[in-house]
C-alpha cells in the first residue's frame, strides 16, 4: 500500500513538475504571477483527479470482495479514503471538501447496486422516497464530503501527526454520519446483531442507536485504524514530507 501510494504521489508530482516549495520573486510581473497561478490551479486539478481516481479504484475493488460488504449496506476498504485525506492535507479545507464531494458522488455510482435497492418497490431494502433521499445524503453525500475535515489537522508540526490526525478526525465524523443514518432508518434490523433479550431490555430508540454504533463499527473501526496507519506511512514520502502547507 505504501509503495503504491508513494508511486502515485511521486508520479503526479513528477509529471506536473510540481515543486513542494515554490518560491516567487518579489519583483515578478503581474503576467508571470497570473501565469504561475493558472499553472498551480492546473497542478491542483490534475493531482486531485489522480488521487480521486486512486480512491475510486480502491473502493471499487473492495466492493467486489463480498467479505467486505455488510448485509444491509456499508463496507470497509483498504484505506480507500486516504487519497482524499491527502488532498485535504496538501491543499486545505476548501479544496478538500470539494474533492471529497466529488468522491461522494462517485461512491454513489460505485455502490449503485446497493443504492438502487432502496428505491426499488418490493425489495427488502425499499424505503419511501423521502427516507431514501435522506439515507443517500447521510450515508454518502455527508459521510464522504465530511472527509474534507482532514484539513483541520494539517498545521500540526509533524507530518505524520497532521495526516494521521486528519484521517482520525475525518473518518470518525464519517462514522458518526453512518451512526445517525443507522439509528434513524435501520433500527428495524437490530435483530441481525442483537439478541432478543437485549432488544426487550431497552427502549426502541436506544436499541436503534446501540445497533447502529455496533453495526457501523464493524467496518468503520477497522477502516479508521487501517487508514491512520497508512497515513503515518504516507507522511514519510519525500514529496509529502517536504511540502510546506
Amino acid at each position: 500500500m505504501m509503495n503504491f501510494a508513494s508511486w502515485v504521489i511521486r508520479g503526479a508530482f513528477a509529471f506536473l513538475r510540481v515543486q513542494p516549495h515554490p518560491e516567487r520573486e518579489e519583483n515578478m510581473s503581474k503576467f508571470q504571477n497570473a501565469f504561475l497561478q493558472r499553472r498551480e490551479l492546473t497542478q491542483k486539478l490534475t493531482v486531485s483527479a489522480i488521487l480521486i481516481a486512486v480512491a475510486v479504484a480502491i473502493a471499487y475493488i473492495s466492493s467486489l470482495v463480498n467479505f467486505f460488504n455488510m448485509p444491509t449496506g456499508g463496507s470497509f476498504t483498504i484505506a480507500s479514503t486516504l487519497p482524499i485525506i491527502i488532498i485535504a492535507y496538501m491543499y486545505g479545507a476548501k479544496w478538500g471538501f470539494l474533492s471529497a464531494f466529488v468522491f461522494a458522488v462517485l461512491e454513489i455510482l460505485i455502490s449503485w447496486g446497493s443504492v438502487a435497492r432502496i428505491f426499488t418497490p418490493g425489495d427488502s431494502r425499499f424505503q419511501p422516497l423521502l427516507i431514501a433521499i435522506s439515507i443517500i445524503l447521510l450515508d454518502y453525500i455527508f459521510a464522504y464530503t465530511i472527509l474534507g475535515t482532514a484539513a483541520f489537522a494539517r498545521r500540526a508540526q509533524k507530518k505524520s501527526i497532521a495526516l494521521a490526525g486528519g484521517a482520525a478526525i475525518a473518518l470518525s465524523l464519517r462514522y458518526l454520519m453512518h451512526i445517525i443514518s443507522g439509528a434513524l432508518f435501520f433500527g428495524a434490523h437490530a435483530d441481525w446483531l442483537l439478541t432478543e433479550a437485549m432488544i426487550e431490555m431497552y427502549p426502541v430508540a436506544a436499541i436503534s442507536v446501540i445497533y447502529s454504533i455496533l453495526y457501523n463499527g464493524i467496518y468503520m473501526i477497522p477502516e479508521i485504524i487501517i487508514t491512520v496507519i497508512a497515513a503515518i506511512g504516507v507522511a514519510h514520502i519525500k514529496e509529502i514530507r517536504h511540502m510546506d502547507v
